[in-house]
């Protein structure tokens, strides 16, 4: 249960930052970052058992808080480039956040770490595309599916193993 955690984090902060964008877009971004920046903080904690690096986890959460604004944005124009912005946006989040849980330079081997994190990139991708159909419906029962989701996704990236050598 180590990933509960960082999971409720980021879950309640999906789910404020899309309430939010209707009311509030600029407060929403902010809550957005901050609450990605905590995720990755404690994620990182969990995972290492000492603190994260605020620079690289601040630039992490920044590509991510852009990925999933852009996102929204574009669903609305077009889904399928949204979907793909969304998918190509996480991977590269995921990349360097599996080279910083791993103490490794943020964006070393990156093109080639690409394909170590295709399955958790696509996982939050398909739910988070799901979670904003559903909420439009049923808020609660998306965030349910949010939470299921990324749940999920946590637990198999937190089972990945460590990044050996340079």
């Amino acid at each position: 249960m180590k990933v509960l955690g960082f999971t409720l984090i980021e879950v309640v902060t999906l789910a404020a930052w899309l309430a939010l964008t209707v009311v509030q877009p600029v407060v929403a971004i902010v809550v957005l970052l901050a609450g990605l920046i905590a995720e990755h903080l404690v994620s990182f904690r969990v995972k290492n058992g000492v603190r994260a690096p605020l620079g690289p986890v601040a630039v992490i959460a920044a590509i991510e808080t852009g990925t999933w604004a852009g996102w929204l944005a574009l669903t609305f124009i077009n889904p399928i480039v949204a979907a793909i912005v969304l998918f190509v946006g996480l991977n590269i989040g995921h990349v360097l956040e599996r080279n910083n849980i791993n103490s490794r330079p943020l964006f070393e081997k990156f093109v080639r770490r690409n394909g170590e994190v295709l399955d958790i990139s696509g996982i939050e991708t398909g739910i988070g595309i799901l979670w904003l159909a559903i909420a439009a419906v049923n808020p609660i029962v998306a965030a349910v599916v949010l939470f299921i989701g990324i749940f999920v996704e946590h637990k198999i990236s937190f089972a990945k193993p460590p990044i050996q050598g340079a």
